[in-house]
């Protein structure tokens, strides 16, 4: 059979509903990371102190302050014996405030963190069998069409929650909706998809599973610290400006030129500037333990090597998409992204050399009472 003009435009429509079909979807993979990792943030544990005992006795004094001996959970009492301590406050540098924080989940009660995020991930167990057995007996639509609904009205009462009873349903109940859509939306996006696109769809729709993770901490750091963000963002930049010039670079070379032994010749001289990028990855590895706090460093590592990731999906886009408008857009595109990370580094990067690794992210924003030589630049530099 010859497929007429007619046949190609009706094909290319089909592709573009599946690819359609793929991004609307897939949102249920973003959604369900960010609900999932959030927990992450919602359950951190920041520096606290008594404030006031059993006694009532009220205690005014901070942690590192001079003269003054804090106490968390017990406070020393006349004749050797301790009082239980009965309020706290917290250490505001890096949380507003945390489900920890709200609901005093420390000393006595610390059990009831590991409880709620167990809850969570159980009531996601639960969803997955609900929601499967629903799309198999009433139809992957009505499945998806239930599960988002769920996840609509639930999810701001997590936000909401002003007791820790609320908190708890809410955030199971959300878990368990959460988990339904993934699987749902999954099963019914694969169902609709073309055989021979379906391992390339299925791959796609899960990126957003990755973004979502990145937008949790991304959002969180906007929220709590503009510095901390700037920093931040401005290492992600880094990691997916190198990986789109080193990976870009690769692909365009072979389009350098027609003739076969020119192109070699070109891709030799192209190494030159790879070598630079690839010796900017040697550097940003050290750099960013250097950089980040312990109690982030891996978190921080693991949001670049995603940004790193993302670059790389995206450059041969640059190079044989923006390659096909004309053959010098790739490496202006290049260019400009190799200068931006050198200019932001310039800008906003702190320098590490002879410095010690920061410990908390107190110290990484220059807090006056914990606060080391790399925290005094950031709150020079970055307010």
């Amino acid at each position: 059979m010859v497929c007429t003009e007619a046949c190609n435009e009706g094909t290319i429509a089909k592709v573009d509903e599946q690819v359609l079909l793929v991004l609307a979807t897939s949102f249920a993979a973003f959604s369900a990371a960010i609900n999932t990792f959030s927990l992450v943030f919602k359950m951190d544990e920041p520096a606290y102190w008594c404030v006031r005992d059993d006694t009532n006795r009220t205690l005014l004094c901070r942690p590192g302050a001079p003269d003054c001996a804090a106490h968390r959970c017990h406070v020393p009492v006349a004749n050797g014996t301790h009082g239980t301590c009965v309020e706290w406050t917290y250490d505001r540098s890096v949380y507003a405030s945390t489900v920890v924080t709200d609901f005093d989940l420390v000393c006595g009660r610390t059990a009831l963190r590991s409880f709620t995020v167990s809850l969570a991930m159980l009531s996601g167990l639960a969803g997955a069998f609900v929601f499967g057995l629903m799309g198999d007996r009433y139809g992957r639509a009505r499945a998806c069409a239930v599960s988002t609904l769920l996840f609509a009205l639930v999810a701001p009462l997590v936000a909401a929650a002003t007791d820790l009873a609320t908190f708890l349903v809410a955030t199971s109940v959300s878990g368990f909706a959460h988990v339904g859509m993934y699987i749902c939306f999954f099963t019914l996006c694969m169902e609709s998809i073309a055989e021979r696109r379906r391992a390339i769809a299925g791959i796609f729709w899960v990126l957003p599973w990755a973004l979502g993770i990145m937008a949790t901490a991304l959002v969180r750091l906007l929220l709590g610290s503009s510095r901390m963000a700037t920093l931040s963002l401005t290492t992600a930049w880094l990691w997916l400006a190198m990986a789109v010039v080193y990976y870009g670079i690769s692909f365009d070379s072979a389009q350098l030129a027609a003739d076969a032994y020119l192109a070699m010749c070109l891709a030799g001289l192209v190494e030159l500037p790879k070598c630079t990028i690839g010796a900017g990855f040697g550097v940003i590895y050290v750099y960013i333990e250097e950089t980040m706090p312990t109690e982030v460093r891996s978190a921080a590592l693991g949001m670049s090597t995603m940004a790193e990731a993302l670059g790389g999906a995206l450059s041969p886009h640059v190079a044989y998409g923006l390659g096909a408008l004309h053959w010098l857009v790739p490496s202006v595109t290049f260019g400009v992204l190799a200068v931006s990370a050198g200019v932001l580094v310039l800008l906003v990067m702190p320098e590490t050399a002879g410095q010690p690794l920061p410990t908390t992210v107190a110290e990484l924003l220059g807090d006056p009472v914990t606060g080391g030589q790399l925290g005094c630049w950031m709150s020079q530099h970055l307010e």
